[in-house]
C-alpha cells in the first residue's frame, strides 16, 4: 500500500481498482494484457493482481523511445484469473480518499457603470479624434 503515498500512483491504483473490477466481474476473458510497463509500473499492477486473487506473468522486453533514441527496459504484464480471484471487500478508495479535481470557478468581470464625467470625456475624446481624422485629409 506504499503506493497509495504518491498522487501519481495512487490515481494508477485507482484504475487498476476499476479495470480489474470489470475484469473479474464482467469480462469473459481469461487474460487482461498490459502495454509495456517501466519495472516501476509493472510492480504496481503486478501487487494490485495479487490484492484481487489474480495471477499475473511478467515478460521482460524492450521499448524503442523515439524521442530520446534510446530503448528501454520495459516490461509486458498478462493478468489472468485464478480460483482464488475475488473482488476485495476494502477497495484501494477505502484506503483513502479519492482525489477529487476541484471545480473550476469562472469569474465573470463587471464593468463598473459609467458615470457623467466619463461620458462626455469619452464623447469629448472621439469627436477630438474624428476632428483629428479630417485634418489629415486635408
Amino acid at each position: 500500500m506504499a503506493a497509495l503515498a504518491n498522487s501519481h500512483d495512487r490515481k494508477t491504483l485507482f484504475k487498476l481498482d476499476d479495470e480489474f473490477e470489470r475484469f473479474v466481474k464482467v469480462s469473459k476473458e481469461q487474460t487482461l494484457k498490459f502495454p509495456p510497463l517501466s519495472l516501476h509500473q509493472a510492480t504496481i499492477v503486478e501487487r494490485a493482481a495479487t490484492y484481487f486473487g489474480l495471477g499475473f506473468t511478467t515478460e521482460p522486453t524492450l521499448t524503442s523511445n523515439p524521442v530520446l533514441d534510446i530503448q528501454q527496459c520495459t516490461r509486458i504484464v498478462n493478468v489472468f484469473k485464478t480460483s482464488e480471484t475475488h473482488m476485495p471487500i476494502l477497495r484501494f478508495g477505502d484506503f483513502c480518499e479519492k482525489e477529487v479535481e476541484p471545480p473550476k470557478v469562472v469569474k465573470i468581470m463587471k464593468r463598473p457603470p459609467k458615470t457623467d464625467n466619463q461620458n462626455h470625456h469619452q464623447h469629448h475624446s472621439n469627436h477630438s479624434n474624428h476632428s483629428n481624422n479630417n485634418n489629415s485629409h486635408n
